[in-house]
């Protein structure tokens, strides 16, 4: 006769209890590993800059507090700067040394760069739709109008 139980595995009690408690806490506390790498996970869209921040960042540019390390905004001051990869600070906290991530694998995404503080290109005129804006340069050029 065979037995639906493991020899040597307590199937009830204080010991069984306890085994299936801290499976079930492990399960929680480490995860399987993903899949996909997350850097190769899609990024959500940056939100679009609105006319006032574009105004709070353009005062912010003029009043010097873009980072001596990246050139952009972001929260922190340098040493929280998301394009330094490792750093070495003196006894009064401020950097001596540092090294980068290369360019185009630091994470952007909560930094504002000087070039943001401009408007955005108007988005491209359909194929066969009138170009109105050409159309207003050209009157306001020529003075003829329709």
């Amino acid at each position: 006769m065979t037995t639906p139980y493991t020899p040597g595995r307590h199937s009830s009690g204080a010991a069984y209890m306890a085994r299936e408690i801290i499976g079930a806490t492990r399960a929680r506390i480490q995860p399987e590993a993903p899949v996909i790498p997350a850097s190769l996970l899609p990024k959500p869209p940056r939100p679009e800059l609105t006319d006032a921040d574009r105004q709070a960042l353009s005062e912010a540019i003029t009043s010097g507090q873009l980072c001596r390390i990246c050139a952009g905004i972001h929260a922190g001051g340098e040493l929280a700067c998301p394009r330094l990869a490792s750093f070495t600070v003196d006894r009064d906290g401020n950097l001596t040394a540092g090294d980068y991530w290369p360019d185009g694998t630091w994470d952007t995404a909560r930094v504002l760069f000087p070039e943001e503080a401009s408007a955005p290109p108007p988005p491209p005129v359909p194929p066969g739709q009138p170009d109105y804006a050409k159309i207003a340069d050209l009157e306001a050029e020529t003075g003829i109008a329709p």
